[in-house]
């Protein structure tokens, strides 16, 4: 089985290898437009997929498809709404793009504004691609492909985390010969190549999902069994408690889409590199069709796997990989593990080829040396990128020990992203706004996102929380921990209750049905105390070892109203609400080294489990959704740039120059296009559409 699936890995990809050499080898890659921007010969096919599986990565496959296990359909919006963007990208800021002949946004900043503008700009790029991006891109990729490929089992390597290092080297190394050695023609091709395998084994995962579902009903029979069994996970309208809120489609996801798809280096480099503005117009607007397939294949399977494991209580993050080993059949897994390095790759050497081309042409020879020659400058790119490359290998490791570290992306992006996109906006209908407006934007417009994030306003509001237990043996009692996180003045009543999971009621534990549980004025701390009835089950070591492994679990949750003014710490299970799992370890017939680990684990637990959390602060986006707030961001930088115009105005309006770098006839059938793909955005949005969920 091991063979098979390790043949099918490395076949594919020899053949992108292959392929990708066949088509390039004879490029230009001596001089600044062949190398950064493939010599401008880039026709709509290369455009489109390499845009598509840019855009894609593990950190999408498994962490959308997590959100959709949580939140269910509405998350499609990620998907859906960026069809928007790319209409826009193609009919408004790409004929803008060609027609300065830039390889850069820094570079056209510097066009508009002036060239602190561009340093400004080119600095925040750099440090947001070098030090956050492609760690995280090599660190999320390598998990997910020595856990398909099981490399410590493979390559028989003493830990997980040896087997971590390897497959982040392995990823790193092959990004950037695509990436430094080829140039952006090189990654065009690999990403068209790989992106038609991406959708193919994309495509198969909710199609195997469904027929597993069916239990021989077929897809179409276990598409009409999720909708009546999950329907409620099937409403593409996101309620007040979701993560993504209907409202919050029109404030800070649209504008988090535009800067992704119209202003992102990382992104839209290969847009730069058109032969001409209809190839370009193109490319986009194909991106944006293969883009209303996205939540087949991003959405689709996480509600999937919802239906089949939220009863074994597994993480949302652990949900796509579960579905993807339970349904693909083994030859099909190495390749669609080899697919997924194509994704990890792509968007690795695409932020790396970036990164080389801003410091070549915007520091390089713009700052450091501005007499350099065309081949000085790659070679000076070139050398730039193996060392980033190298530092973002040594780092990626070492963010297995960082919590929350997705997150914490998303917040550090959204700090510049909004300012950029408000500046090239602004700049580009503001002919009279002057350099010193963009200046102040940027800087202002990221003080200030960073304020909301990260400055506290005061203590937050209490809050219920329910810590995890687990249990050795059976016939022990599970205590869960129930906290406030904040003292009350007043007494708090609450009410909980079991449910089931791997476990079955009565059988593994006794349940319990509207646990009362009081807090007095004061108290933070309770304890809930669930007996275990499961009778030892385990008969090998083997078996043993499973159960250790693979624990029994069931849940208890807050049942019905939380106390008015004391909401729920929303937990990532099923249950959307204040949750804690227990798991009945089987451990009697395990080796005494095995029980000694296993016991180790289990006390530590459960000491900080018993842990009281700390209160902790209420920042401004407490008050107000991120998203919205993203949006008032957006809007404050928009005015104050307009006031800073109308207050020091340019002597003369800026005209943008067309340097004739490509044919800029645009494509006829541009217009025809973008209606069509908008009118069947809101044709999705119809279809499954629920208003109830935010009481309409």
């Amino acid at each position: 089985m091991r063979i098979v699936i390790v043949g099918s890995f490395i076949l594919f990809m020899g053949l992108v290898a292959v392929l990708t050499w066949l088509i390039t080898h004879k490029q230009d890659r001596q001089s600044s437009d062949g190398y950064f921007l493939a010599g401008r010969k880039l026709t709509f096919p290369f455009i489109a997929g390499s845009l598509l599986l840019t855009n894609l990565s593990t950190e999408q496959l498994v962490g959308l498809n997590g959100s959709a296990f949580i939140n269910g359909l509405c998350v499609m919006a990620w998907e859906v709404v960026a069809v928007v963007a790319l209409v826009l990208m193609a009919l408004f800021f790409l004929p803008r793009f060609l027609r300065s002949g830039i390889a850069t946004i820094p570079e056209l900043l510097e066009t508009r504004f002036d060239h602190q503008t561009r340093v400004i700009t080119n600095i925040i790029f750099l440090a947001a691609y070098a030090v956050i991006l492609l760690p995280i891109i090599l660190y999320s990729g390598a998990m997910g492909l020595s856990r398909m490929l099981d490399v410590q089992g493979l390559l028989n390597l003493p830990n997980p985390t040896v087997a971590l290092w390897v497959t982040v080297w392995f990823i790193g190394l092959a990004g950037s010969v695509y990436a430094v050695v080829g140039g952006l023609r090189s990654v065009a091709v690999s990403d068209l190549i790989n992106g038609i395998g991406l959708l193919v084994g994309g495509l198969l995962i909710p199609y195997f999902g469904l027929v597993h579902y069916a239990d021989g009903g077929g897809a179409l029979g276990g598409l009409t069994k999720l909708s009546e069994n999950h329907g409620d996970m099937l409403n593409s309208i996101g309620g007040s408690g979701s993560d993504l809120p209907f409202s919050t489609l029109f404030t800070g996801l649209v504008l988090l889409n535009l800067f992704y798809w119209c202003t992102n280096q990382q992104i839209i480099q290969r847009t730069f590199g058109a032969s001409s503005l209809k190839e370009g117009q193109k490319g986009v607007l194909l991106t944006g069709l293969l883009k209303l397939l996205g939540p087949l294949y991003l959405v689709l399977p996480g509600i999937l796997a919802f239906a089949l494991f939220a009863k074994h209580g597994i993480k949302p993050d652990a949900a796509y990989g579960n579905l993807v080993q339970t349904v693909l059949p083994a030859p099909l897994t190495g390749f669609f593990a080899a697919v997924m390095v194509g994704a990890i790759l792509s968007s690795f050497n695409s932020a790396l080829n970036s990164i080389t081309t801003l410091f070549s042409l915007g520091l390089y020879k713009n700052i450091i040396k501005k007499d350099a020659s065309e081949r000085s400058v790659v070679y000076a790119g070139k050398a730039a990128g193996w060392a980033i490359a190298v530092t973002s290998m040594i780092i990626a490791p070492l963010l297995a020990n960082t919590e929350s570290i997705f997150a914490y992306l998303q917040k550090m992006n959204g700090i510049y992203f909004i300012p950029l996109f408000a500046v090239v906006v602004v700049g580009f209908l503001g002919k009279r706004i002057p350099a010193a407006a963009a200046k102040v934007g940027l800087i202002a417009g990221c003080v200030v996102i960073a304020l909301g994030y990260f400055v506290p306003l005061g203590e937050e509001d209490a809050k219920i929380l329910v810590r995890n237990t687990k249990v050795a043996e059976s016939g022990e009692a599970a205590k869960f921990h129930v906290y406030l996180t904040k003292p009350m003045d007043r007494e708090v009543n609450l009410k909980l209750k079991t449910v089931d999971g791997a476990a079955e009621a009565e059988k593994d534990y006794e349940p319990r049905e509207n646990l009362n549980v009081t807090f007095a004025p004061g108290e933070t701390a309770e304890t809930v105390t669930v007996p275990i009835v499961a009778e030892e089950r385990a008969g090998s070591d083997q078996e043993a070892d499973e159960a250790a492994s693979r624990p029994n679990a069931f849940f208890l949750a807050v049942s019905g109203e939380a106390p008015e003014g004391v909401p729920v710490e929303k937990s990532y299970e099923q249950y959307k609400s204040a949750v804690a799992t227990c798991q009945i370890l089987q451990t009697a017939n395990l080796s005494p080294e095995k029980q000694d680990e296993v016991s180790e684990k289990i006390e530590t637990a459960r000491t900080e489990a018993a842990v009281a959390p700390v209160p902790g602060s209420k920042y401004l986006t407490d008050y107000v959704h991120e998203f919205h707030f993203l949006g008032i961001a957006f809007i404050g930088v928009v005015l104050l740039m307009v006031l800073i115009g109308k207050i020091r105005p340019r002597h003369e309006p800026w005209i943008q120059e067309d340097v004739k770098a490509v044919d800029m006839t645009p494509w006829k059938g541009a217009k025809i296009a973008a209606i069509i793909l908008i009118v069947l955005v809101f044709l999705i949005y119809a279809v499954f559409a629920d208003f109830s969920a935010i009481g309409v």
